[in-house]
């Protein structure tokens, strides 16, 4: 079947130079490149400041709910005569968000919510309160990149190849404003200012620009996919989209990099050490391990399995009071939990209330 496949690669490429069509032989080599090339990501946006991928990192240890998205006035929106604008409205764009966030493991938990009030949050549905604002949207064409001569090798020997080779870069900019809050008392633990530019352009192949069997799909049967013209609303879409992942990954670089410190500041600081959210288990019964630091007395910490009332854990009131010296409470702690059996999926809830009766919280979510 290879031969094959390379014999009718080499006619094909006959048909436009003699000279040329040896090259053919490396048609195999030339589709596993550019696809190779398609697939990595390269984004500086999606990696920490250590370089490492952001979706390989643990999930943060919070139930995050998304509220949804509000336009500000001046955001443009696609039109006849401005096609290279925004097409998403607020609710299409919030469940981007949210569906990004879930694909980089931002948090144990990505919930979507009709408010961007925390107190019309349910406190058993949420630890946290994403609030978005977009302030502008725009997108431009940047130009050519050095793509084009291994696209147009694989476009030449493969044809399918070359349309999966980055050759253009865009500049996608969504200008984000945006709160963390916390759902127990409304403290906002962090607001930041967010713009998807600022990572730099943003590089696309003719299948990030285009649809499979419309008008651009078919004039790729005789030119090479850089010469094609693009399909506006399918280029929008593509931009939007890489930018709605980077606006997630400023939002999981917060939650696992800087909160911790924000909240240590505030209340509490909180390593969960075991589980890690998304464990697969076949037990019924889960190990659980963590540790609290604080520069405040705290006075309880309960675990809750599910959707229980009632804690199914809570450490002595004796071992905290033991916990807090010299000004700072310190406490590892590591205990088992039940699990029903007959669920397929659990979360373990962990409350820490301080002398003052505030209350910060974790969670996991595991499955079998």
């Amino acid at each position: 079947m290879p031969q094959l496949w390379c014999a009718r690669l080499r006619r094909r490429g006959a048909l436009f130079s003699p000279a040329l069509a040896p090259l053919a032989r490396f048609a195999p080599a030339l589709a596993a490149l550019a696809l190779g090339v398609a697939c990595r990501s390269t984004d500086p946006a999606l990696y920490d400041s250590e370089r490492r991928l952001l979706v390989e990192r643990e999930r943060a240890s919070y139930r995050l709910a998304v509220a949804p998205f509000v336009f500000e006035s001046g955001v443009e929106r696609a039109s006849a005569e401005r096609p290279l604008a925004l097409r998403s409205d607020e609710a299409a764009l919030t469940g981007q968000l949210r569906h990004e966030l879930e694909q980089l493991g931002a948090a144990a938990e990505v919930l979507e919510v009709r408010t961007r009030a925390f107190r019309d949050v349910p406190r058993d549905a949420a630890d946290l309160l994403l609030v978005p604002t977009l302030r502008s949207a725009s997108f431009e064409l940047r130009g050519a990149i050095g793509g084009a001569g291994l696209e147009f090798l694989a476009w030449y020997t493969t044809w399918i190849g070359g349309h999966f080779v980055e050759d253009y870069d865009y500049l996608a900019d969504l200008r984000v404003g945006a709160e963390l809050v916390r759902v127990e008392d409304g403290t906002v633990l962090e607001r930041f200012e967010y713009s998807s530019a600022d990572e730099g352009p943003m590089s696309l192949s003719f299948y990030d620009r285009n649809e499979a069997f419309e008008a651009g799909f078919f004039t790729t049967l005789v030119l090479p996919p850089f010469l094609t013209a693009d399909d506006a609303e399918v280029l929008v879409d593509s931009l939007t989209q890489r930018a709605v992942q980077r606006i997630a990954a400023r939002v999981k670089r917060g939650l696992v990099d800087e909160l911790p410190e924000k909240e240590y500041a505030d209340l509490a600081r909180v390593e969960w050490l075991e589980p890690a959210s998304g464990t697969r288990i076949e037990s019924d019964r889960v190990a659980v391990r963590f540790s609290i630091r604080s520069k405040r007395r705290i006075n309880e910490v309960l675990l809750f399995v599910d959707d229980a009332i009632e804690p199914s854990f809570t450490v002595p009131s004796r071992d905290l009071a033991d916990a807090y010296r010299g000004g700072v409470f310190s406490l590892r702690w590591a205990t088992e939990l039940a699990l029903d059996p007959e669920r397929g999926r659990h979360r373990v809830r962990l409350d820490i209330v301080d002398a003052d009766g505030r209350t910060t919280r974790r969670s996991v979510v595991l499955e079998r």
